[in-house]
């Protein structure tokens, strides 16, 4: 069984679907200090809209691989951003903060879906050679949502209101899907059974391994720290600093752009140094920021360059 040739615009598309389930994480962040009065809730259940996003986002990862591989990468792909558009709509019309949530859960489980399935695809429709000119292109897509996410969200919410994200997403998602399910071939050629039983005992034998579970708790905790600071930074910087909304953006874009100019400088620290002393380089980062941050903290002086250059610090170290 063959596949037909992947034409000129799926490396695009495929980058684009990458893009769109990523904004739907940040998107709503300028929106968070207003949540709490539309829906007469606290600031902490507003900020679990992003929290209980990402967790879904990341728990469902555990099961694409397996159904990608027992009913095709196309399928799932485009049944996850059917729902996810759907999903989308829900949260927009959502009368209570439940609702709300809730459409958020479902948001994080459909839009994980291309973090898992893209990456398969661009292995199993390229050679290696043609894979990384493709994944520098998704690369590209991965770096940049994040920091136009909040940007775009900022402008919707003051032009349009707090639902305004959700719409746009769910729109964005549907065009997308509409371009994948034209030009996007099948990838895999033969489907295989899905054993639930033996996935479960992978992932056991995988979670009783220290190996793995060291260095994945590490990762796991330094961006940890990252989250907490992206469910809190808009709350501080529009609320406490008087930041105008559409402009919170642009302390993402900030962060963002240091984890780009990281990924340079990591990838020549690479060249000289082997690769567990380029981590703890990373590490020795990351604590740097964090005291660094702590400082206004504890003065009780915030302003926003006292917070951004150590966020940006931090944004780096992860690269």
């Amino acid at each position: 069984m063959t596949r037909p040739p992947p034409g000129r615009s799926v490396p695009y598309i495929l980058a684009a679907c990458t893009a769109v389930s990523i904004l739907s994480t940040d998107l709503i962040t300028p929106s968070i200090p207003d949540l709490p009065e539309a829906f007469d809730t606290s600031i902490t259940a507003a900020q679990l809209t992003v929290s209980i996003n990402l967790a879904a986002y990341a728990l469902a990862q555990l099961v694409h691989g397996p159904v990608a591989d027992a009913i095709g990468r196309r399928r799932l792909l485009l049944g996850a951003f059917i729902a996810f558009a759907l999903s989308s709509v829900a949260c927009a019309l959502a009368p209570g903060m439940s609702w709300l949530l809730g459409g958020r859960f479902m948001q994080g489980l459909f839009s994980s879906v291309p973090s898992v399935v893209i990456v398969l695809m661009i292995r199993e429709l390229y050679g290696p050679g043609r894979a990384l000119a493709v994944m520098a292109i998704y690369g590209a897509a991965l770096g940049m949502a994040p920091a136009i996410g909040p940007l775009i969200g900022g402008y919707l919410h003051v032009w349009f209101g707090w639902q305004a994200g959700f719409w746009f997403v769910a729109i964005l998602a549907l065009l997308v899907a509409a371009a994948f399910w034209r030009q996007v071939p099948e990838s895999l050629l033969e489907t295989r059974r899905l054993h639930l039983r033996r996935t479960l005992a992978a992932y056991g034998v995988l979670l009783s391994t220290p190996r793995f579970l060291r260095p994945a708790l590490g990762v796991s905790l330094i961006f940890a720290a990252l989250y907490a600071y992206v469910t809190t930074a808009p709350v501080v910087f529009i609320e406490l600093l008087g930041l105008p909304t559409e402009r919170y953006g642009m302390t993402n874009l900030a962060v963002v752009s240091a984890f780009i100019v990281g990924n340079v400088v990591a990838s020549r620290l690479g060249r000289r140094m082997s690769p567990a002393r380029v981590l703890r380089f990373g590490a020795a980062m990351a604590l740097t920021a964090t005291a660094l941050l702590a400082v206004p903290l504890a003065l009780g002086e915030l302003q926003v360059a006292a917070i951004l250059l150590p966020a940006a610090l931090y944004g780096g170290s992860l690269a």
